[in-house]
C-alpha cells in the first residue's frame, strides 16, 4: 500500500469529507471515480490512483509524546496493510488516531480499522450506484428530448375548447352584423325627419 506523502493530497482526501469513523479512530477516505486520470494538466497527482491505494496517517501532538505517536503509527500501518483488501480498489485514505487511540489495546485498533475498511467499502459502492442512476435518467431524459424534436408533432387543441372558441367568434359576429343594420337604419331615418320637419 502505497503512501500519500505530499500536503496537497492530504488535503485533497479531507476537504473531500466522507469519513467514518470508530471509538479511537476517524478514517477519511476519496474513491477514484472510473473515467478519472491519473493527474492534472501540469502532470502532478491530483487524486487516488487508477492502479491501487495509498495511505496517509494522521497523528497529532494530542495522542502523546513523539515516541508514541510513532508507536500508533506503526500499529495504524500494519493494520491498513492487513486489510486494504476490504477497501475499494482506486483510493486514498487517511487514518486519524484519536487522543485515546494511544491507551486502546492493539486487539481493539485491530476490529476498530476492520469494520471502518469494510465501511468505506459499502459507502464507495452506495455512491457509485447513485452516481449510475442519475447518469442513466439525464441519459433518458436527453433521449426523450431529442426524440420530441425530432418528431416535431404541435400541440393539440382538444375539442371543447376548439367548440367554445368557434361559438364565441360566431356570437361577436352576430352581435356586430346587429349593430351595424341598427347604425344604417339611423341614418337612414335621419334625413326623413329633416324633411318633414322643413
Amino acid at each position: 500500500m502505497e503512501r500519500l506523502k505530499s500536503h496537497r493530497d492530504f488535503v485533497g482526501v479531507l476537504k473531500k469529507r466522507t469519513k467514518v469513523s470508530s471509538k479511537d479512530l476517524v478514517v477519511h477516505f476519496l474513491v477514484c471515480a472510473p473515467n478519472a486520470g491519473d493527474g492534472g494538466s501540469d502532470g502532478k497527482h491530483t487524486g487516488p490512483s487508477l492502479s491501487g491505494r495509498r495511505l496517509g496517517l494522521a497523528v497529532s501532538k494530542a495522542v502523546g509524546k513523539a515516541v508514541t505517536r510513532n508507536q500508533v503509527k506503526r500499529r495504524l500501518r500494519v493494520l491498513a496493510r492487513r486489510y486494504e483488501d476490504l477497501l475499494p480498489q482506486s483510493c486514498d485514505v487517511v487514518i486519524r488516531a484519536k487522543p485515546s487511540a494511544a491507551h486502546a489495546e492493539f486487539s481493539s485498533l485491530d476490529g476498530q480499522l476492520a469494520k471502518l475498511f469494510d465501511r468505506v467499502q459499502t459507502r464507495s459502492q452506495q455512491g457509485a450506484e447513485k452516481m449510475n442512476q442519475a447518469k442513466n435518467t439525464a441519459e433518458r431524459s436527453e433521449v426523450e428530448e431529442r426524440s420530441a424534436m425530432q418528431t416535431g408533432s404541435p400541440k393539440q387543441t382538444s375539442p371543447g375548447f376548439a367548440s367554445s372558441t368557434t361559438a364565441n367568434i360566431a356570437s361577436h359576429g352576430s352581435e356586430n352584423t346587429d349593430q351595424a343594420t341598427t347604425a344604417s337604419a339611423n341614418e337612414t331615418a335621419e334625413p326623413v325627419n329633416r324633411t318633414v320637419r322643413d
